[in-house]
């Protein structure tokens, strides 16, 4: 090709879809997705890289958005792309040949645009549990809701970022006992955020309600610095809040943030 990309031979249907995707989204203000586009989106990615034995995992707000479609929508669609055996990420000239060739316009830093909607692909691989989710036809591979809430509260409690702490709040009013704890303590516990999350599990599912805005996040955030300070203690000095007996709810877990040294042999 004469712009020096690879050149890759996609499905004409892939294709098509593509297009009729850039068509009905021309002239839209770039914004929050909707579940109906990240799904179309998502699975127009995912085979158009199986085509070249690319992996595509869906994480992000928009893994969100497809596993608790009540919460925020996501303003964009993130996807991890991995080579199965390796894990590497495929290289950047057949990203783009893929992309192009799906009628994509490529964005400053890691995102694509089609019609006002946002594609990014973050680095990394995946190692935390994952979903299939979707028709058997347009299987998606999805982070699971256990990993995205242990991500919001590994950002909660390092950097104070409230927006993850009410997701995370929002993630567990959401699941309440649904929440797989097999999947979730371990990857907790490694982490060590069992205070924060059982403060804020303490304000998501507590009565009477509280509000979960930044001022709540915030003023929690800094009555669980000292770390001496319990989830309890903490969570008493932002509200008079109590989790009932019989609400739906997960476990709490050890009330510590610190992580535990790997077991001797």
């Amino acid at each position: 090709m004469s712009d020096g990309l690879l050149s890759v031979s996609l499905p004409s249907a892939l294709v098509d879809r593509a297009l009729a995707f850039r068509r009905a989204h021309a002239g839209a203000t770039p914004g929050a997705l909707s579940v109906e586009d990240v799904q179309e989106l998502a699975e127009l990615l995912t085979q158009a890289f199986a085509t070249v034995g690319i992996q595509a995992t869906v994480v992000g707000g928009s893994a969100l958005t497809l596993q608790l479609p009540v919460l925020t929508p996501s303003n964009d669609l993130d996807i991890v792309l991995e080579e199965p055996r390796s894990g590497r990420a495929p290289r950047t000239e057949l990203v783009a040949a893929i992309m192009q060739g799906l009628g994509f316009t490529k964005e400053p830093g890691r995102h694509w645009s089609i019609g006002g909607c946002f594609v990014e692909f973050p680095g990394g691989s995946i190692e935390e549990p994952f979903d299939l989710i979707g028709a058997p036809e347009a299987t998606l591979r999805v982070l699971s809701v256990e990993a995205m809430l242990v991500q919001r509260l590994v950002s909660y409690q390092g950097t104070g970022a409230t927006a993850h702490g009410i997701q995370a709040a929002l993630i567990i009013r959401a699941m309440g006992d649904r929440l797989d704890m097999s999947r979730f303590k371990p990857l907790a516990l490694k982490e060590g955020i069992g205070r924060h999350y059982n403060a804020v599990r303490a304000l998501a599912l507590g009565t009477p309600a509280v509000a979960l805005d930044e001022p709540t996040l915030r003023d929690l955030y800094w009555a669980l610095k000292p770390i001496r300070v319990t989830a309890a203690e903490a969570v008493a000095t932002v509200t008079p809040t109590r989790v009932r007996p019989e609400t739906p709810a997960p476990p709490a877990l050890p009330d510590a943030d610190v992580v535990p040294p790997p077991l001797s042999d």
